[in-house]
């Protein structure tokens, strides 16, 4: 897209774009490529503008309508030849990727306070793309190529089907979430519906390490605070005993772990850095939890 197609975009949602106006493009933070997101500094204010994705646009109708304050307010929308445009607030803060008590804090306040809200609804009725979701993850299954792997995710496929569920914002990396010295706010809404309640966080805390120049930091400490955290706040009023929702959790952290071994072997890509880390990490997890949860 060039300037004068955004701006014609802009013109279109009622946004005044002159040459005062600035318009700078958004770059993904995993690999630094140029993607369809643009920060708009105009006279009527400052806007994320959007090509959206998934089912962003259905998400916002279906359960971000109120414009809560764990997610970027829509102010407009347009459609044209390459899809559906939306304008949203421009959230001001720093991503959670180099995670800090206070930061990790607000986060978990904004994903407990969207969970409550949603506790037990049905998820036939406000559900957008379930069937989906959980016909993704049986997929998954199918390509781990090892018994010991399949037989734990086949514990996480009950765990996700029968624990208690809630709206879950179904890609919450710590790079989707940008805090300020108030709140934390949950953006890119492309995958989201209700689901098993520890997909979120269980996304949020999966994939981080204590080594600084990681793009996901998270100390040791940091993450058991925030286990305990999301527990006391969220599940233990609802009368959730620990021991059930620490195997939740621990399911679900099993299934981020398969993500790059799923990637690997469906696209015959087994050299690369991921594959390496989570073949690792899946196997020795698979093995404590058959120790830890064996029948």
């Amino acid at each position: 897209m060039n300037e004068a197609e955004i701006r014609k975009v802009l013109h279109a949602m009622g946004v005044l774009a002159g040459r005062e106006t600035g318009i700078s493009q958004y770059h993904a933070e995993e690999d630094g490529k140029p993607y369809n997101v643009y920060g708009i500094h105009s006279a009527s204010g400052h806007y994320v503008l959007k090509l959206a994705k998934g089912d962003e646009v259905a998400v916002y109708s279906s359960f971000l309508s109120h414009s809560p304050k764990y997610a970027p307010k829509l102010y407009a929308r347009h459609e044209d030849r390459q899809g559906t445009w939306i304008l949203m607030e421009e959230i001001q803060g720093k991503p959670l990727t180099h995670c800090t008590r206070d930061a990790l804090r607000l986060a978990l306040d904004s994903l407990i306070l969207m969970q409550r809200e949603f506790w037990d609804a049905d998820a036939g009725k406000r559900g957008l793309s379930y069937a989906a979701c959980l016909e993704q993850r049986r997929k998954r299954r199918d390509y781990l190529e090892d018994s010991v792997l399949e037989a734990v995710y086949d514990w996480f496929l009950t765990m996700f089907q029968s624990t208690p569920k809630t709206l879950c914002h179904d890609d919450l990396l710590p790079f989707n979430v940008l805090v300020d010295d108030r709140r934390a706010v949950m953006i890119d809404w492309e995958a989201a519906d209700i689901m098993a309640y520890p997909t979120s966080f269980a996304r949020l805390i999966a994939h981080g390490t204590q080594q600084p120049d990681n793009l996901f930091h998270l100390e040791a400490e940091d993450r058991a605070f925030a286990i305990d955290y999301y527990y006391q706040n969220l599940l233990q009023p609802l009368g959730i005993p620990f021991s059930e929702y620490q195997k939740a959790l621990d399911l679900a952290l099993f299934y981020e772990y398969c993500e790059w071994i799923y990637v690997g072997n469906r696209y015959n890509d087994r050299n690369s850095t991921y594959y390496r880390k989570y073949n690792v990490l899946a196997r020795d997890f698979a093995q404590v939890l058959l120790q830890k949860y064996h029948p």
